[in-house]
């Protein structure tokens, strides 16, 4: 119904032979929701593999919201006392537009024992689209702008920084949307605010009023007294399912102490395909809400071209521990004190047996828990530990940048003042006075003559 009430297609003879047209087919899945309730879908979607570029798609970028972004989002909520509401746009992707090609779809099963089409005759006919509908390589970035121009004309600015993360300039008090495909994440501060938005996107989209935030992007979110927490017990609990992996009270840390990776050779071979797919399932939990186990995956994921038995084992155990530990959350709360933001940065110096490089670590903290984090192999060899220091503060300058021209562009300068009402600044830790000293020296010196010179952008930031 949604597909006719939006005028998705026109029926026409079907073209040419040297024409392609798009097959179709029909998508049937049944999603849970935080409190248990089922939900059971299905979708008309084109089949975009057998779309021709050049003929009848020519671009397909669309942003998504980072896991950074929405982190950060959710430790200015708790800092600021923000609201969180959740909307979920309907069929989003039947509002975009066919612009520059002409697109051609066999008409579905099941088509003509609608009403709309039961006394036409089909014979020879096929669909020519409109709108995008799911499935086209096209039909994210199409619906993307028409949600970007609708923002824009309700006076909100995309970041620079993040073109899914939208603020009211204009604005007394802070109003902020965050959209990932057709979720739009709304932190706000007057309800009024929030209704006024509402009557603007209702203008143009039809969408489910989902009300307070608890779920997005595969993370749970749950309101603290004085802020949120966020934790991925469910996903963690369906990934021990899915690899048939059970609960252990031995794993208690992510990976045993002095475990030796790279002593192989004689171990069996395992199926690289598993072990990539179960590398992915906990990368994905790493990257959203679990810095613990990032270097142990960091380490094993070096491992997917030619994965054993050894390496198998110290995966499922990392699993295991965190099934242990699925009901670790991550909580925001009103910290009271300035500057909300701090980071740390820390590297080891050659511990890659392998190539003899180190690894770096770092930290980014808002509202008392990590909004970003690293751990990950140089990218060269370092000849000191001071070196491998200053490696992993180059990595972690960059990454301030972006947290500091984020609040920049939010207009939340404030968060970043220290008690003395100082000019806005991001305190950075550090253990190695060797490295603290390479960065506050301008000249060279036998220290620093070997640093690469992309590293010396600490030296700009200090």
């Amino acid at each position: 119904d949604s597909l006719i009430e939006n005028k998705t297609w026109s029926i026409v003879a079907r073209p040419p032979p040297e024409v392609n047209v798009v097959s179709s087919k029909w998508v049937f899945r049944k999603k849970t929701r935080l409190d248990g309730r089922v939900r059971y879908k299905s979708r008309l979607v084109a089949r975009g593999f057998t779309q021709r570029k050049g003929e009848d798609y020519f671009y397909t970028y669309s942003p998504t919201l980072s896991l950074t972004s929405f982190r950060a989002l959710l430790a200015i909520a708790s800092e600021m006392d923000l609201n969180l509401y959740n909307i979920d746009i309907t069929t989003a992707f039947l509002y975009g537009k066919v612009e520059g090609c002409n697109i051609y779809m066999e008409i579905p099963d099941g088509f003509s024992r609608h009403a709309e089409y039961q006394n036409l005759d089909l014979n020879n006919k096929v669909l020519k689209l409109r709108k995008t509908i799911y499935g086209l390589k096209q039909s994210a970035a199409a619906f993307n702008e028409e949600l970007s121009k609708t923002l824009i004309q309700a006076g909100l600015r995309a970041l620079l920084g993040d073109a899914c993360v939208f603020v009211d300039p204009e604005s007394k008090s802070t109003l902020i949307v965050a959209t990932y495909v057709d979720d739009c994440v709304i932190l706000y501060k007057e309800k009024k605010q929030l209704k006024r938005l509402l009557e603007i996107i209702g203008k143009r989209f039809k969408y489910k009023d989902i009300g307070k935030l608890d779920t997005c992007l595969g993370i749970d979110v749950l309101q603290v007294p004085g802020g949120y927490a966020i934790s991925q017990s469910r996903y963690i609990k369906r990934m021990g399912e899915k690899y048939e992996i059970t609960c252990s009270k031995r794993a208690k840390t992510p990976l045993p102490a002095h475990i030796k990776l790279d002593e192989y050779q004689h171990s069996a071979k395992v199926d690289s395909t598993t072990y990539r797919s179960m590398i992915g399932a906990v990368l994905y939990a790493s990257g959203a809400t679990r810095p613990d186990v990032t270097f142990a995956i960091s380490k094993l994921s070096q491992y997917s071209a030619d994965p054993r038995l050894v390496h198998m084992n110290a995966l499922k155990r990392l699993i295991r521990y965190m099934m242990n530990t699925c009901e670790y959350k991550m909580i925001y709360t009103k910290t009271g004190k300035l500057p909300a933001v701090q980071a740390y940065a820390d590297a080891s110096f050659g511990s890659d047996l392998k190539t003899g490089k180190s690894i770096s670590g770092y930290l980014i903290f808002i509202a008392g828990a990590p909004v970003l984090w690293m751990s990950k192999r140089q990218r060269c060899v370092t000849t000191s530990t001071s070196e491998s220091e200053y490696v992993a503060l180059s990595g972690a300058c960059r990454e301030i940048i972006y947290i500091h021209g984020m609040l920049t562009e939010l207009g939340l300068e404030r968060i970043l003042l220290n008690k003395t009402g100082a000019p806005p600044e991001i305190k950075l830790g550090c253990d190695s006075a060797s490295a603290i000293a390479v960065s506050e020296k301008p000249g060279l010196s036998l220290k620093s003559r070997s640093i690469r010179i992309s590293y010396h952008n600490v030296r700009s930031c200090v």
